[in-house]
């Protein structure tokens, strides 16, 4: 095991990987965190604020408006944001500010803070273990919000405080035996201030959200949806009168618009989606909904009227993908909205017209960081499928819908050549042909990457989402290692030279497939991994996720056991090399420590790179570069290329 230190040697050496005799620019690879612009913007003027990724932390920068967008070349650094993430941020009139929910320096003690938009101090407003989703009163100066009063508890409330913190927050509503609260869905609140919409787990099932309601004349929460129903996507978007517009899958194959009707408690459907996904946000201003649906390879937008329930546009838009968590009023009719290119590496904020009438142009782009130019072009990506292991409604084998990252120069000798199996996180992620930079640079290096969506993705139906419940490591890893025959097959790479390697639950699949007995992969490279699934469940910030795909753990724990790949250690006859940072609460750092531990006992080939002050996602420039580097030095050694 190897501890390194944040001290730079020089900015020329800092800034390359080496691989064998190669160098890489690592700067190109890595420019603003994931790739992901995390932007607000103030409606008053028109102002746009971004996050921008420094290897000390995050800088927020302005950016003047214009008519056609906002001006980059007047943009200027106006707080330091440090070590700290930035999620779901919000402008609040009243009191001129914006709000965002973020944890201090990799402590994944997640809260509220108020940022003034003359950028003159960060404020915590909320001080609970863990907030997630929060939204503000329209009648009074209070914020709603859904958090956990202890950091690793497994409880949570919707909680409602007054912002002026004259008093502790109040609980509504808190888990009980019958429903739990699912935290990552914003409160939603009717005009009047009387009802508070949120989505509930029956049984800590994924396949069970339900939607409740508080309401306030009575103080009670009633779950007011078909309990019979199974759902694995539930999003509510906004009140319109006593009717509630939401996203749900309503137990079929897609996620669609529709309305729930709080005096006749029914749910009906507004809009079908012609693919599978979908996600969007409300526009109380002028009581509209914009929807993205979407699958792998399609997307488009839709203007929704709420109070007809007609479509007024749509506009397809295959190539961006939108965070709509990030999508801000401008006070002209207009919203900013975070996107990026589906096909490429480039980020943009994009201006949403949603004002817009029959007909007219939905989208704009507004803003492109200027980050973008210097950054390496994108290796070619292709959408495959392969056949797994299994049969589909009886019509021949299942296929694996999956993205082929290339790249640019194969070796005419197959024996030269070597390939990665990319493991997505989730497990309910999903790897699309986008931006990846732990992907890119693993290509620039030469290795084939496989990114398979295997059972228990997202994107491709209800179904098929389900099909690793309570079975990790099972279809799922099967589906992996078809992935490395479909390799074999096309590319004609010897069995021995294709790995896998992933992040967070990835790296738990990476761990997996190394201790398989009589496994096929080569080597293994597992960041931020889990080991142990019992121990996940008792240190992990977002335990009631492994709890809600395998089951309770105190009423059935030997699952936890059998598909734990330190329980299998000793048959782990490949290397191995593990990457976590030293203070990561989500997958907890223990879970490599004493993986590791369990495995030098054993005299396997195992190193691991803890990297001091850094939690989940490695959120600093140098942590990402001694990632890197470390990743470049074992693939030299376990399948070099040159």
């Amino acid at each position: 095991m190897q501890r390194v230190s944040h001290e730079r040697t020089g900015t020329g050496e800092q800034n390359l990987i080496r691989y064998g005799t190669r160098e890489i620019d690592f700067t190109r690879y890595v420019g603003i965190g994931d790739y992901t612009i995390r932007s607000m913007a103030n409606p008053h003027d028109g102002t746009l604020y971004w996050v921008r990724w420094g290897r000390k932390g995050g800088v927020v920068s302005r950016v003047p408006a214009t008519r056609e967008g906002w001006s980059g070349a007047d943009s200027e650094d106006v707080f330091d944001l440090g070590m700290r993430s930035f999620w779901a941020p919000t402008y609040h009139p009243p009191s001129k500010s914006f709000y965002f929910v973020s944890d201090e320096n990799n402590e994944e003690t997640f809260n509220v803070y108020r940022l003034p938009e003359s950028m003159d101090g960060l404020e915590r407003v909320t001080d609970v273990g863990y907030t997630m989703g929060y939204t503000f009163s329209p009648r009074a100066d209070r914020l709603v919000f859904l958090g956990r009063p202890e950091k690793l508890g497994k409880t949570t409330c919707l909680f409602e405080l007054p912002l002026d913190r004259s008093a502790d927050p109040t609980p509504l509503f808190t888990d009980d035996d019958r429903m739990q609260i699912y935290p990552y869905m914003d409160p939603v609140i009717d005009d009047d201030d009387q009802w508070i919409a949120f989505v509930v787990k029956r049984n800590q099932s994924r396949s069970r959200k339900q939607l409740a309601i508080y309401s306030r004349a009575t103080g009670k929460t009633e779950v007011v949806t078909e309990m019979a129903i199974g759902r694995n996507f539930l999003l509510p978007l906004g009140w319109h009168a006593h009717r509630l517009l939401l996203i749900s899958d309503e137990g079929t194959q897609r996620q669609s618009v529709y309305e729930f009707d709080a005096d006749t408690r029914q749910v009906t459907l507004v809009e079908e989606n012609p693919y599978l996904a979908a996600d969007g946000i409300y526009v109380p201003r002028t009581r509209r909904v914009v929807v993205e649906f979407r699958d792998g390879r399609h997307g488009q937008l839709v203007l929704i009227d709420a109070p007809t329930g007609k479509v007024v546009t749509r506009q397809d838009s295959p190539e961006f993908d939108f965070w709509w968590c990030m999508c801000h009023p401008l006070g002209d009719g207009t919203y900013s909205v975070s996107s990026k290119l589906r096909k490429g590496r480039e980020v943009l904020v994009c201006r949403l017209d949603v004002s817009a009438e029959h007909g007219g142009h939905l989208l704009t782009v507004g803003y492109e960081p200027d980050l973008n130019q210097h950054q390496a072009d994108p290796c070619e990506m292709r959408d495959i499928t392969y056949p797994t292991f299994d049969l589909y409604q009886g019509k021949g084998a299942r296929q694996i819908e999956s993205v082929l990252f290339m790249p640019r120069e194969l070796a005419s000798d197959p024996a030269r050549r070597a390939a990665i199996v990319w493991a997505h996180g989730g497990p309910n992620g999903r790897t699309t042909k986008s931006w990846h930079a732990n992907i890119q640079l693993l290509v620039a290096m030469g290795y084939i990457v496989l990114g398979p969506n295997p059972r228990g993705s997202s994107g491709q139906g209800k179904e098929f989402e389900d099909l690793n419940n309570h079975d990790w490591g099972g279809g799922d890893y099967l589906d992996y290692e078809y992935g490395l025959r479909y390799l074999m097959n096309r590319f004609q790479i010897p069995l021995g030279r294709i790995g896998m390697a992933g992040f967070s639950f990835g790296g738990y699949m990476t761990n997996w497939a190394v201790t398989r007995p009589n496994g096929l992969f080569a080597f293994g490279i597992s960041l931020a991994g889990v080991s142990d699934l019992a121990r996940s469940v008792a240190e992990s910030v977002v335990a009631t996720s492994t709890i809600s795909e395998m089951g309770d753990y105190d009423e059935n724990a030997a699952p936890y056991h059998e598909r734990s790949p330190i329980a299998w250690a000793e048959y782990m006859d490949v290397p191995l090399l593990l990457i976590h940072g030293e203070r990561d609460y989500r997958t907890s750092t223990n879970q490599s420590r004493f993986f590791y531990q369990k495995l030098k006992s054993l005299q396997k080939d195992v190193d691991l790179l803890e990297i001091p002050g850094e939690g989940h996602g490695f959120r600093a420039l140098d942590s990402q570069q001694l990632s890197f580097q470390r990743q470049a030095e074992f693939l030299h050694r376990v399948a070099p290329l040159d």
